[in-house]
């Protein structure tokens, strides 16, 4: 695979043809809670789901105390697959998290890394490194993190130091306003995507109007001995990259102010240096996709009350599932699942799940 500069802005391509949508659920697939956080006195809210087999999955979160005001971290962990859920508090709030075969997982927060060898039951603190948003792990000491002012980071001995990728002195922007905020991974080749986000006045209405970004990225194609960096600027920000085993993907591109969509997903082909638009609605703002160990991708989205995005409101969550990545189609969601984000893991063998910032987990199920 040669490594491809894909995100400049030409790579953004339309699509061959229309992507089309069925809004008809389909039969024999639907989406339950198998865990809802649903108390008066507390809030909970997921920021990240992950599963490194169906002995291990994990919901990484933040409790809120109504009354008192105060913020606790915690980890509600599976065991069997994703049907019964445990939670587990944590000493501190965790932003994203990352499991290894194993019962191995790491917790990121705002202050440090958290480390656990038995699946989210027991945690201890590795790291004070400060700034970080995500970590991804290639073996038990091989990682990578990704994080505000900048940070690109690599550790060797399992998170417990970093030091900065050398090739960050490609990218030019300023600390200040830039940030790393996803990492993955297929066999060698990798990335950490984020972007630079200059000062900006609203127009003459008031209103912020959609503007180009400078987006960052850092690839590398030999397990991250190496990396290349690059930058470009594009409408949007890109806030997942999900990468099948072969190195294909799909790419979330959200935009936060004025826009006629809230989103837009593109088909990322690194081989062929190529991204091609695959999904776009107006009433759907997605928020995380995912391509199963089966072919299958799911796309998460908020439907927006009054179907007005720009609100940044909880709606309803909507999923919709692809064989080809052109033609998608609507999955019934449980009814109570309302949300501003949510979170897609697929279970090694098992289910996808979905973690949402209302304190619910989904399950797919077959009928």
């Amino acid at each position: 695979m040669r490594l491809a500069v894909w995100l400049s802005l030409a790579a953004f391509g339309a699509a061959a043809q229309a992507p089309s949508l069925d809004r008809t659920p389909a039969d024999g697939a639907s989406w339950k809670a198998v865990y809802f956080h649903d108390e008066d006195n507390s809030t909970l809210r997921f920021a990240d789901v992950k599963a490194s087999s169906t002995n291990c999955a994990v919901a990484f979160g933040s409790m809120h105390e109504v009354k008192s005001g105060g913020v606790r971290g915690v980890a509600v962990r599976s065991v069997d697959g994703g049907a019964r859920w445990e939670t587990v508090p944590l000493a501190e709030v965790p932003r994203s998290g990352f499991l290894l075969a194993g019962g191995l997982g790491w917790a990121v927060t705002a202050s440090g890394l958290w480390r656990s060898k038995d699946c989210a039951k027991s945690w201890e603190k590795i790291s004070a490194q400060e700034g970080l948003l995500r970590a991804h792990f290639l073996d038990e000491n091989r990682g990578f993190a990704a994080g505000l002012a900048k940070q690109a980071l690599e550790t060797h001995d399992s998170g417990k130091s970093w030091t900065k990728l050398a090739s960050l002195g490609e990218i030019t922007s300023d600390a200040e306003r830039s940030f790393f905020q996803w990492l993955a991974f297929a066999g060698k080749f990798g990335m950490i995507v984020g972007a630079h986000e200059p000062r900006r006045p609203a127009d003459s209405a008031g209103r912020r109007r959609q503007l180009p970004s400078l987006l960052l990225t850092l690839q590398t194609i030999d397990g991250g001995e190496t990396w290349k960096g690059a930058s470009a600027s594009v409408l949007g920000q890109v806030t997942r990259v999900r990468l099948a085993l072969d190195g294909t993907g799909l790419t979330v591109v959200e935009f936060r102010d004025a826009f006629d969509w809230p989103a837009e997903v593109y088909r990322l082909d690194p081989r062929g240096n190529a991204m091609t638009r695959v999904f776009r609605e107006a009433d759907r703002a997605v928020k995380d996709a995912i391509i199963a160990s089966d072919g299958t991708s799911y796309l998460a989205a908020i439907e927006p009350p009054g179907r007005d995005w720009r609100l940044a409101a909880a709606g309803k969550v909507r999923i919709v599932r692809s064989r080809d990545q052109m033609h998608w189609q609507e999955t019934r969601v449980d009814y109570r699942a309302v949300a501003g984000a949510v979170s897609l893991a697929e279970v090694p063998g098992g289910p996808v799940l979905v973690a949402t910032d209302s304190g619910m987990i989904l399950r797919l199920t077959q009928e």
